[in-house]
């Protein structure tokens, strides 16, 4: 060839697929008839397509080392050659006459695969070679129509080339990778191109893997399951996620509530009257099993609970909800609801710990007489104290067993 103008690294690329693409498809139908004339009546057919096939796989190695910069020069490379019309669609080859199609090899998983080629020839070949191993193929012609099936239905995997007139395989990959629907789709890079940058080019982008045209049939199916696989592992990863996300929805939802509950339970407070009270909820990043509560006994008395029971979670905030609605309903048999001490007591007996999942809670009990003006409160250790006058007194939950024990 002419020296008139230097190497184009690109152009020669270019040139390399453009040589070596009639060559991939003569090879890929010679591997797919030969497949399909098994028996010793065509013996002589495959040898003829063997020799076919070695012949062009031959021309290719050629192409591939002889078209390199430094070899040879391309002139006009500046000048792209005008375009060439497409092909809507390639028919695949019969089978011969007196051969009937083989069962296809079935893999573990079937899957749906987009194939993206320029060349309609490669699309018939790759396609009729991944259906006979059970996938269910889509082929599309370049990158604007990929993209848009993408968009349109969902698919297992993408197998890409990377060299096309218009949008190259290198701006659908980027495009993919950046789609958050579609970043998680695993991506085959196939091409005739035998330059290593590109590829790790493909590679740093996001593309799951890279075969070079023409492929090798076990490779394909190694790589093709191998991403599958992975491409599987993730869709469980996430769905597992997605059922954590929803759990965790479920679950806070189902602990407001039962905050809300806990807080409606709760004496409301006195603004009249001879007993004022007021009272202040602040709550925390879980549930617990803080409680309280007052009102009159009678026409003289007034008592005041204060509880809390260990730990936190529901079932704190259970067992806190059970032995207030006990005081508050007076359902201790026996026990004179006047006398802070019997109170404590009874809720001793009626609440052991055995029983109630290895739980226990402290208690404060308070009875402020009216006539008199004296407060009684009572202890879990039994210590009474007698207030008189009683002051007024601000009780927070953390510090009352310190105040009061």
């Amino acid at each position: 060839m002419a020296e008139a103008t230097p190497p184009d690294k690109d152009a020669m690329a270019v040139l390399r697929h453009d040589l070596r693409a009639p060559l991939n498809q003569i090879i890929g139908y010679a591997e797919l008839v030969t497949e399909d004339l098994p028996g010793d009546e065509h013996r002589r057919t495959r040898e003829d397509l063997e020799k076919i096939g070695r012949a062009a796989r031959s021309l290719a190695e050629l192409i591939s080392r002889e078209i390199q910069p430094g070899r040879i020069s391309i002139t006009g490379a500046g000048t792209p050659p005008p375009p060439t019309a497409k092909k809507t669609d390639v028919a695949t080859p019969p089978p011969s006459a007196d051969q009937e199609t083989p069962a296809p090899h079935k893999p573990a998983v079937s899957a749906k695969i987009l194939i993206v080629d320029d060349e309609p020839e490669n699309c018939a070949v790759l396609r009729r070679r991944l259906e006979k191993e059970g996938h269910v193929c889509t082929p599309v012609h370049d990158g604007e129509t990929a993209l848009a099936r993408l968009a349109a239905e969902p698919f297992d995997l993408v197998l890409l080339d990377i060299v096309m007139s218009g949008m190259d395989g290198r701006e659908v990959l980027r495009r993919i990778k950046q789609d958050e629907a579609l970043r998680h789709l695993p991506v085959i890079m196939i091409s005739a191109l035998d330059e290593i940058e590109r590829v790790a080019e493909c590679v740093e982008w996001g593309a799951e893997d890279y075969l070079p045209k023409p492929f090798n049939p076990v490779l394909l199916r190694a790589r093709i399951g191998a991403s599958l696989d992975r491409k599987r592992l993730r869709d469980g990863e996430q769905e597992a996620f997605l059922a954590l996300q929803e759990s965790q929805r479920r679950l806070a939802a189902e602990l407001t509530e039962a905050a809300s509950y806990v807080q409606g339970v709760l004496p409301a407070p006195l603004d009249s009257g001879p007993v004022l009270t007021a009272w202040e909820f602040r709550p925390s990043s879980s549930l617990g099993g803080d409680a309280f509560g007052y009102g009159p006994l009678d026409n003289e008395t007034f008592g005041i609970c204060l509880l809390d029971v260990c730990g936190h979670g529901v079932g704190a905030a259970l067992l806190s909800i059970s032995v207030l609605n006990v005081i508050r309903a007076e359902s201790l048999p026996g026990v004179d609801f006047r006398d802070p001490g019997a109170v404590l007591a009874g809720l001793n007996t009626a609440f052991p710990m055995e029983r109630h999942g290895e739980m226990f809670f402290t208690a404060w009990c308070g009875i402020y007489h009216q006539p008199n003006a004296t407060a009684k409160c009572f202890s879990p250790h039994g210590a009474e104290f007698i207030i008189s006058p009683p002051a007024p007194c601000v009780l927070r939950q953390e510090d009352t067993l310190r105040r009061f024990l």
